[in-house]
């Protein structure tokens, strides 16, 4: 709700809003409508979401329809930190008296799913391959970012910046923060990118640096590619590559 798109951020506590599009109900009658967060477990069968006291993630929404189609919009409210790297989708039942009248069941279904990136990243020297940096005039950082939980087909941006670990602020050259980004669109939920960040690291000798990555959403509504315009879906520090004096 908070994001309008179907890309999450992890929280404690979030609420998710979910529209259901009905035809084919009798208007002036009274109908239950039941959501229920679903996931996927390690071999990718549906599960429901439990929360921290082993109970599932429901919701009911009670409502009288004034004409036979029409929508109605249910929120939940559900601890998605438990969903990081994964994806959440809702099944809906309308019951009428107590008789189930229309089911949503399908685990498939894109536009009933929020996605919930996770990234990791590790950071090397190109030149020594390690997490010690040769010193260079013309070096460069390779961050390889692993990624889960990404809406195959949509549209990111992995951006890199490069921090100093004893002060924490960022590390600049000729005035400007060192920064890299690479935009991508994944085939899978899962998988890695590589991010080059340009380096002197002849200008920071005997400092160590700490490589942030952040991964942003596209703008769903607005069709943006993110660079511009787009949410913070995680952020993964502590990359550590220090400079040989």
């Amino acid at each position: 709700k908070a994001s309008g798109s179907q890309t999450g951020t992890p929280a404690k506590e979030q609420t998710v809003s979910d529209t259901v599009y009905y035809t084919g109900l009798l208007p002036g009658r009274e109908y239950t409508l039941t959501a229920t967060v679903m996931t996927v477990d390690d071999e990718g069968n549906p599960v429901s979401l439990l929360d921290e006291d082993g109970e599932i993630v429901t919701g009911t929404l009670t409502f009288t329809p004034e004409e036979s189609e029409g929508s109605a919009v249910i929120e939940l409210t559900l601890d998605s930190s438990l969903l990081a790297g994964r994806k959440a989708v809702c099944f809906e039942e309308i019951r009428l008296g107590g008789i189930p009248v229309a089911i949503h069941a399908d685990i498939g279904d894109e536009d009933q799913t929020i996605w919930y990136p996770q990234i990791r990243t590790t950071a090397t020297d190109q030149e020594t391959g390690e997490h010690v940096a040769a010193v260079s005039e013309n070096g460069t950082f390779v961050d390889v970012v692993s990624y889960t939980g990404l809406r195959p087909g949509g549209s990111y941006v992995a951006r890199a910046a490069l921090m100093d670990a004893e002060t924490g602020e960022p590390v600049k050259e000729n005035g400007k923060d060192v920064t890299a980004e690479k935009a991508f669109t994944p085939a899978a939920e899962n998988g890695e990118i590589v991010v080059e960040i340009p380096v002197n690291t002849a200008g920071i000798t005997g400092r160590t640096t700490v490589v942030f990555e952040e991964l942003y959403a596209g703008n769903e509504e607005s069709g943006g590619n993110g660079t511009d315009s787009g949410e913070k879906t995680d952020h993964v520090g502590r990359e550590t590559i220090p400079v040989a004096e």
